[in-house]
């Protein structure tokens, strides 16, 4: 069950509520002011979740995660708050400073199968983390841009010893370009950098993660994951319009104007992506880690309304591994 309140009290602030149970359970709410001056250039936020699992990956060997499950008990809870200021610096520029703190558990169970999950055989850990974000975004559609160009730019500090039971310390910046651009009337190029620079000596597990979460992944190696601390990820598509703009009128829907008429348009691409991971730590136990690592392949992108896209690809891996998959977001 979710709730999103959009102009919650007629100055375009939004609050929303989740309700969620299942697998993987969260309740939360969130709210969002965009502006609290004149110039309507700053902003603030704040949110709190509470989450719990009875499944957690509790270790990755050969860049496999390792799940343990008991649905009679939560292996893993999370308590997590933050606050925000937004500023709105120029027409396509946004920069944020937040202040987080976590608070996460973890069953008994997990502590014994890998006593470095927190590190120093603990099952508890909390830290207040301070994160600044500061984004150029100049793009003509955000869900599946054609033309334009982003940077993103984040310095996260992780651990500010507000708490003596902190146990982390660490700090780190991750710089991304993404550059979208028209080669002709039917021709497209999206390309992508990212990279991550971490300044520790040392990570517990459970803060380890590199590739494979979210969006971050090289094509070729969605069963995989590459834990690390430092990392460089390129993703290239090369995109021709197969199936330029149209519109389906769905007569059985006709009662419902906002869903009746269905835009679509068809993508076929070709991509090919790399990436490093630097595990100081676990590397010994996944060959994938400290090595340069590449995909390729083709695919079909169908982009339609309410911000909908889904990517059907099929992908090899330096391993030679190959296989069909589904996505609902844009690859860069």
């Amino acid at each position: 069950l979710a709730l999103d309140w959009t102009n919650f009290t007629g100055h375009r602030d939004n609050l929303s509520f989740i309700f969620r149970r299942g697998y993987s359970e969260k309740y939360g709410l969130a709210y969002s002011l965009p502006y609290i001056n004149k110039a309507q250039t700053v902003g603030i936020n704040f949110a709190y979740s509470y989450s719990r699992n009875n499944e957690v990956a509790y270790s990755t060997e050969e860049n496999i995660l390792r799940f343990y499950r008991d649905y009679k008990k939560y292996m893993r809870y999370q308590h997590e708050a933050k606050v925000g200021v937004s500023i709105r610096n120029a027409l396509y520029q946004r920069s944020s400073v937040e202040l987080l703190y976590n608070q996460l558990h973890i069953n008994d169970t997990i502590g014994k199968l890998n006593p470095d999950f927190f590190g120093d055989k603990k099952t508890k850990v909390g830290y207040f983390s301070l994160q600044y974000r500061w984004t150029f975004d100049k793009r003509d559609n955000k869900p599946y841009p054609l033309k334009g160009w982003t940077i993103d730019v984040a310095v996260i500090k992780d651990g500010l010893n507000f708490l003596k039971e902190e146990g982390l310390s660490y700090m780190y910046a991750v710089v991304g370009l993404r550059k979208y651009t028209e080669l002709s009337k039917r021709f497209y190029m999206a390309n992508q950098i990212k990279v991550r620079y971490i300044n520790t000596d040392y990570q517990p597990y459970y803060f380890n993660r590199a590739l494979g979460y979210n969006n971050d992944y090289i094509r070729g190696y969605e069963y995989f994951v590459m834990d690390g601390q430092n990392l460089a990820l390129i993703k290239n598509s090369l995109k021709y319009k197969l199936i330029k703009q149209h519109i389906v009128e769905v007569k059985a829907l006709k009662r419902f104007p906002q869903f009746s008429t269905i835009p679509y348009s068809v993508y076929l691409t070709l991509n090919g992506d790399a990436g490093y991971v630097q595990d100081q730590f676990y590397g010994n136990k996944n060959s994938l880690n400290n090595n340069w690592q590449y995909g390729y392949g083709i695919g079909l992108d169908f982009v339609t309304f309410y911000d909908i896209v889904a990517r059907f690809e099929y992908t090899f891996n330096k391993q030679m591994q190959h296989g069909f998959f589904i996505s609902m977001s844009a690859g860069i």
